[in-house]
């Protein structure tokens, strides 16, 4: 038994580059602290089996082929027996699941915190917390177990998972930051919570609404003009011709809103049917008969990462006070001092309103 210990002992190196290669040839990502716990629990089924295999197999002195080959079993047992525990807490104690996984959400704000930071550690304990909830509220949809295809591993896909969800937060705070600032409520939808229902539900009680997706026009009939939202249905989402997540210019016309200034920031939002004794009849038009006191709309295609800057330069200059023409003015002067942004890429954004 000692002699057998001490062969092990003497091949821990050989165990560890096996694991971490089946872990690259399986493209499971784990984070440094998953990655110990399961070798740990390799290590120790290798130790329980291995007097076991020796005593099978007859041998006198141990077999490093051998040996290799009772790695790569327990290498395949263990995976295979972490996802089908993984796969049972997902259906039946999703908070465990997550609790589980905790490590693997520290390391991926760890590593982003260094790239990006320097984070407070309450600031990334808070993300921690954030990116916790959205999983937990992503189990509840069902949005886990149907959108994970059976790919190389439910590690591998957890890991991106939280990943997107980081991100996520990240921007919502960053949107967020110029109204904190000032002490000014604001509710950011992205992704599942961008979706049309959701849109309805909040857009008619805030002064400010930035609708920052895809838009679409038809300039024979201006009613079928609009935007593209969330469809929270993966089946639903890849019929073209679904109309859950389309919201339509005259959809639009029959809201109240409340709010002195709306931000379209999609394209061709001012596009539509040029109508005699109306003007333009399009989604920016729409949302002025809504109720809406101000519109900022585009005039033609425009590129997203720009817009997001101009958008983000625009509602910082507005809440320093300045007005909406002089904030919308001062952050395409912005963009005009960055070299790489060209001319069309913020010019197409226009101003109506009182």
């Amino acid at each position: 038994m000692q002699d057998s210990q001490k062969f092990l002992e003497k091949h821990y190196p050989l165990i560890k580059k096996i694991f971490s290669a089946y872990c690259r040839q399986k493209k499971v990502h784990l984070n440094s602290s998953a990655q110990s716990l399961l070798f740990k629990q390799l290590i120790q089924n290798i130790y329980s089996d291995w007097a076991t295999k020796n005593e099978e197999l007859e041998m006198s002195v141990p077999s490093v082929a051998v040996l290799i080959e009772v790695i790569r079993l327990h290498c395949q047992t263990l995976f295979e027996d972490n996802h089908t525990v993984d796969m049972a807490l997902l259906q039946t104690q999703p908070s465990e699941l997550v609790v589980k996984y905790q490590a693997m959400i520290a390391h991926i704000v760890q590593k982003q915190a260094a790239q990006s930071g320097p984070w407070s550690i309450d600031t990334q304990e808070e993300l921690i917390s954030q990116i916790r909830e959205n999983l937990l509220r992503k189990i509840a949809r069902g949005k886990l177990t149907t959108q994970f295809k059976g790919e190389a591993s439910f590690h591998n896909y957890l890991y991106r998972v939280i990943y997107h969800s980081m991100i996520d937060v990240l921007r919502k705070r960053k949107k967020n930051k110029y109204f904190e600032e000032q002490q000014k409520k604001a509710t950011a939808l992205f992704y599942e919570m961008a979706s049309k229902e959701h849109l309805l539900d909040y857009i008619e009680d805030y002064k400010y609404v930035l609708l920052s997706t895809h838009g679409f026009s038809d300039t024979e009939n201006a009613a079928l003009s609009g935007l593209n939202l969330y469809i929270n249905d993966e089946r639903e989402r890849t019929d073209s011709f679904n109309e859950k997540g389309k919201l339509y210019l005259s959809e639009v016309m029959s809201l109240q809103l409340k709010a002195d200034l709306v931000v379209l920031s999609s394209c061709e939002s001012g596009v539509g049917k040029l109508q005699q004794g109306e003007g333009m009849m399009a989604l920016h038009r729409a949302f002025l008969y809504a109720g809406a006191s101000n519109i900022i709309y585009s005039l033609f295609k425009v590129p997203q990462d720009s817009t997001s800057e101009l958008v983000q330069a625009f509602f910082q200059y507005v809440l320093e006070g300045d007005s909406y023409s002089t904030a919308l003015r001062r952050a395409k002067l912005k963009l005009i001092e960055d070299e790489s942004i060209e001319p069309i890429d913020w010019a197409g954004f226009a101003l109506i309103g009182i």
